[in-house]
């Protein structure tokens, strides 16, 4: 698997969200106004095998949250959150906060999937090496099942590249069928953190797979 670019990267393989911490509670000054900020949302891991718990941190005096778990979009009928939740079934998880007396917030949404699949004996191999700023796990992080959030200064949750080309070799300990490849990028223009213009996906010597990718002008 190529990756073309410098960037930050964490890639997972599957079988078969952010706002402004809500602390004290607050006051707001008038009505129609102001809109509520959306939950700050906690996953313990978006790739599981058995659970994964979704946690929100919000704290706003009289407003409730609502969630659904199919992908649909979230109103008051909506099921209201009370207390974490424990996924056990793949699923679009989408949340949003409402007053009575303010605009509700957006939406945010968290895809969650589960896979029968242990990558644990999966050998993985990076060639260059990430950089010393953002090493991760090392190549354990391909396939540990723990996904980066935007927090990336500690260099504990992505792999970064300085680098034209990127290489992750997966072997196998035995012959196995992928329906689906997922790679997860992290890009902050700010921060001179890019996405990788084009990726291929080779089988051994073989090309199964490329894409290439448009960088929005926005950053």
């Amino acid at each position: 698997m190529k990756f073309n670019s410098c960037f930050i990267v964490y890639l997972i393989l599957s079988f078969g969200l952010l706002s402004c911490k809500q602390g004290n509670k607050q006051n707001f000054s008038s009505t129609d106004v102001f809109e509520l900020a959306p939950p700050q949302l906690r996953i313990d891991s978006i790739l599981f095998k058995d659970s994964a718990k979704l946690e929100l941190n919000f704290e706003v005096e009289n407003a409730k949250v609502y969630y659904t778990t199919d992908g649909s979009n979230v109103d008051e009928t909506s099921i209201v959150y009370e207390k974490p939740i424990l996924a056990k079934e793949s699923g679009i998880y989408n949340f949003k906060a409402y007053h009575p007396e303010y605009k509700s917030s957006k939406q945010i949404s968290a895809t969650l999937i589960k896979t029968n699949y242990s990558l644990a004996t999966v050998e993985t191999t990076i060639f260059p090496p990430a950089h010393s700023n953002y090493t991760a796990n090392g190549p354990l992080s391909l396939v540990d099942f723990k996904k980066g959030s935007t927090q990336f200064r500690n260099g504990n949750e992505w792999l970064g590249f300085q680098s034209p080309m990127v290489t992750f070799n997966l072997d196998f300990p035995k012959r196995v069928e992928i329906s689906k490849i997922t790679l997860s990028t992290l890009r902050d223009h700010n921060s001179w953190i890019f996405l990788p213009k084009s990726i291929e996906v080779s089988n051994k010597t073989k090309q199964i797979g490329s894409l290439d990718i448009n960088e929005p002008n926005q950053s």
